[in-house]
């Protein structure tokens, strides 16, 4: 089952005028980081990683001009371990963050690349969900970056309701918050941004139909294909699993999206349409850094934190034998 815990991960030096290439940056200059982070995208929900039915234009545009890391995986498929594992570059044995409760230490915060970047020069900024920790120890770290619009928990709704009449989701928010760091970058400081989009993870909590909850926008998309289902998602191959796995919590959740025709084609389009939504906004910060100058020394970095069941092996979610007072 490797194969479904596969990570997304491509990396690009841009260019001036947004002509994509691994060329070096000017000598002496330390480049920018915009590091992207998408949550529970499986590895092959890119058009450049294989998948012809998904609009992904954007970036395989940075796959194409770029480093694609085709053999990428996740150690720990939950959220809160592989965020802090991203954060800290360590196994999960090591930093030892193994709920959604745990926070980092002060030793531990010391040596993740957010503060290394920072003690060393560079303007720090977070977007979107954490991951690491309650609510409470998530909105304290907003004193560790120099442009905090981190979220805790899962990110709420993909709409604000009924306080946002302009139902402005919540990937194109963080999209906005990004052109804003973007735009106010100063030209004689180097910078590292994180955004962390809470898509195209399910909102567990809600009826199966609201799910995935794609931006109105992306609705059309995917409407007139038929979606076909993974080789493995049938009964053969569920019986075939452990009796441990059979009654896990992946298990569960499949029969919340996928146990019918209809259920597959509802939610696997929504969220092949919460992809494509990402995929928009990387274009917006893509033309954003060319448009400040900023293109020509920034390194792109986009990965997703979990790999992915979409029906697989009649399964949900990331992670199988999962203990439940996670």
């Amino acid at each position: 089952m490797m194969k479904y815990f596969r990570k997304l991960l491509i990396a690009v030096w841009l260019t001036p005028l947004t002509a994509l290439s691994t060329a070096a940056s000017p000598t002496g200059v330390k480049p920018n980081i915009l590091f992207i982070l998408t949550d529970d995208q499986r590895w092959n929900t890119l058009s450049c990683m294989g998948d012809t039915n998904i609009l992904t234009p954007n970036i395989d545009r940075l796959a194409q001009d770029g480093v694609l890391f085709q053999n990428h995986f996740v150690t720990t498929s939950i959220c809160c371990c592989s965020r802090a594992s991203i954060i800290t570059g360590q196994y999960m044995r090591r930093h030892g963050i193994g709920d959604f409760g745990t926070p980092f230490t002060p030793a531990q915060w010391a040596e993740t690349y957010p503060a290394l970047l920072r003690q060393n020069g560079y303007r720090t900024g977070f977007i979107g969900k954490f991951g690491v920790g309650n609510d409470q120890a998530v909105q304290s770290m907003a004193g560790k970056f120099d442009y905090w619009r981190g979220v805790p928990g899962q990110g709420g709704k993909y709409f604000i309701e009924p306080n946002d009449p302009s139902r402005t989701h919540a990937t194109a928010r963080l999209g906005d918050q990004a052109l804003e760091f973007l735009h106010s970058q100063p030209t004689n400081q180097p910078f590292c941004l994180s955004v962390s989009f809470t898509a195209p993870h399910a909102r567990d909590d809600l009826p199966h139909n609201e799910q995935y909850t794609p931006d109105d926008r992306d609705m059309p998309l995917y409407a007139g294909i038929l979606l076909p289902q993974p080789v493995t998602a049938t009964a053969a191959y569920f019986d075939k699993l452990p009796k441990a796995v059979q009654n896990s919590l992946s298990r569960e959740r499949w029969h919340w999206r996928f146990d019918t025709p209809q259920k597959y084609e509802l939610n696997a389009k929504n969220y092949y349409r919460l992809i494509s939504g990402i995929d928009r906004e990387m274009g917006r910060m893509l033309a954003e850094l060319a448009q400040e100058g900023l293109a020509s020394n920034t390194v792109v970095i986009f990965t997703s934190d979990n790999g992915y069941f979409l029906g697989d092996r009649e399964l949900s979610d990331k992670f199988y034998m999962l203990l439940r007072h996670l």
